[in-house]
C-alpha cells in the first residue's frame, strides 16, 4: 500500500548481471525517480553478496556466474564490521580465481558468496583445497534487503546519484 510520495528514495543493484534486466530495471527506476522527484542510490550486485553476509569476518569473495566458465568477481574483507573493498569488479575465468589468493597461505578461509559460488562450488573447492568456505543463499540476507541496507548508508551521506550518471555495469 505504498505510493511513491510516500518514498525518500529508490535503491537499485546496478550489476553486473544480465543485460536486458539490468536495462529494464534502471528504466523502470529512472522513470519512478524522475516521476516522483526521488534520489536513486545505485549498489553493485558484487558488493550486495558480499555485504549478505553481516556476521563473517574476513576475506569474502563474491561470484556471479557469467556463463562460459566465466563469473563476475570482486573481493571484499570485513573488519569490525566494516566491508571493505580489495578488488576491483572484473569478468573473468573460474579458473582464474585462485589467482586473486594465495591459495597455500596460512589465512583465515575465504568465504565465497552468490550465485556463481554456488554454480562453480566443485571448482572453488578444489582450487582451495579446504580454505574455501560457501555460504548458501540459506545462510545469509536476501541481495535486495542487502541492497535497500547498503543504499540507505549512502543515501544519510549524499543525495544520489544523478540520474544521467546512473548506468549498469555488465
Amino acid at each position: 500500500n505504498c505510493q511513491l510520495a510516500d518514498l525518500a528514495a529508490i535503491a537499485i543493484a546496478i550489476g553486473p548481471g544480465s543485460f536486458t534486466g539490468l536495462r529494464v530495471g534502471l528504466a523502470l527506476v529512472k522513470g519512478l525517480a524522475y516521476d516522483g522527484n526521488l534520489p536513486v542510490i545505485g549498489v553493485s550486485s558484487l558488493e550486495a553478496q558480499a555485504a549478505r553476509v553481516q556476521d563473517l569476518a574476513g576475506p569474502i569473495c563474491s561470484l556471479l556466474d557469467a556463463r562460459k566458465q566465466e563469473v563476475y568477481a570482486a573481493l571484499f574483507d570485513r573488519r569490525d564490521g566494516i566491508l571493505l573493498r580489495r578488488m576491483a569488479e572484473r569478468a573473468c575465468a573460474i579458473t582464474s580465481i585462485a589467482t586473486l589468493f594465495d591459495p597455500a597461505s596460512a589465512a583465515p578461509p575465504i568465504a565465497f558468496v552468490g550465485a556463481g559460488a554456488e554454480r562453480y562450488r566443485d571448482e572453488l573447492l578444489r582450487m582451495f583445497n579446504g580454505r574455501a568456505r560457501l555460504i548458501g543463499e540459506a545462510n545469509a540476507e536476501s541481495a535486495a534487503h542487502a541492497v535497500a541496507r547498503l543504499a540507505l548508508g549512502r543515501f544519510a551521506d549524499a543525495p544520489g546519484t544523478d540520474l544521467d550518471q546512473l548506468v549498469p555495469f555488465y
